[in-house]
């Protein structure tokens, strides 16, 4: 079997900045289709810090004067560049604007503040379907966090070893608490002999929740005998 050539990619680092629930969209200068801020490394920044890197991009596309909070790697996606024939990776970070006033560069005609809750995106705005799809789905879940609580709950070392490793993908819990599908649960590892958090916790959302109570089926009496079995498909 013949090998394949690893795909050649340029790297392009993003943000998606947010100012009181709108994102900041810039329209290409070149194709008038919907960009964000930042843009790809230059060859003589092989070990400058990516961070540093988009910084200097984000000077360069929206003046000297804005100011920004840098959050984590929301989403990636590629796009074509036709005009080089070569794929981008794009990474884009979340940030959280703080102030300043936007100056385009001359690779952007314009801006715009869009609230994904009445602005329709449309697939024909991006350079790919699935740069498109990334945003949609970001901004769906986007939402669906907003009406999700956060709930902390303490799990034991070898539980918590299980759930990291993917093994185990279900919580049996004493329902003294609230609990609905869409909520988070901040699984912090607890060591029982210490009387203490080790500091390792894992983020889960609740895909699934059902509560019962032992006598649901008429077989209270069996299940405090033999107990019960939790099986994962």
């Amino acid at each position: 079997m013949v090998k394949k050539d690893y795909a050649t990619y340029w790297v392009a680092l993003k943000i998606l900045l947010e100012k009181d629930g709108r994102f900041l969209f810039l329209n290409s200068s070149s194709s008038g289709l919907l960009d964000l801020p930042g843009g790809r490394a230059d060859n003589d920044e092989y070990e400058v810090p990516l961070k540093k890197i988009l910084a200097r991009e984000i000077k360069e596309e929206l003046g000297s004067k804005i100011k920004y909070s840098l959050g984590e790697v929301i989403f990636q996606c590629r796009r074509y560049h036709t005009g080089r024939k070569m794929y981008n990776f794009l990474i884009v970070f979340g940030a959280k604007y703080l102030s300043g006033p936007v100056k385009l560069s001359f690779e952007h005609s314009k801006y715009q503040w869009l609230d994904p809750k009445t602005y329709k995106f449309k697939e024909k705005e991006f350079y790919s379907k699935e740069e498109y799809q990334a945003f949609k789905e970001y901004f769906k879940g986007l939402e669906e966090s907003k009406n999700s609580s956060v709930i902390e709950k303490k799990i034991y070392p070898s539980y918590f070893n299980l759930v990291k490793a993917g093994k185990k993908k279900f919580e049996l819990r004493l329902a003294d608490f609230k609990i609905k599908t869409g909520d988070v649960l901040i699984l912090r590892e607890w060591d029982s002999k210490k009387k203490e958090y080790t500091g390792r916790e894992l983020k889960k959302k609740a895909n699934y929740v059902l509560k019962f109570n032992l006598n649901d089926f008429n077989q209270e009496k069996e299940i405090k005998k033999m107990g019960l079995y939790v099986i994962q498909f």
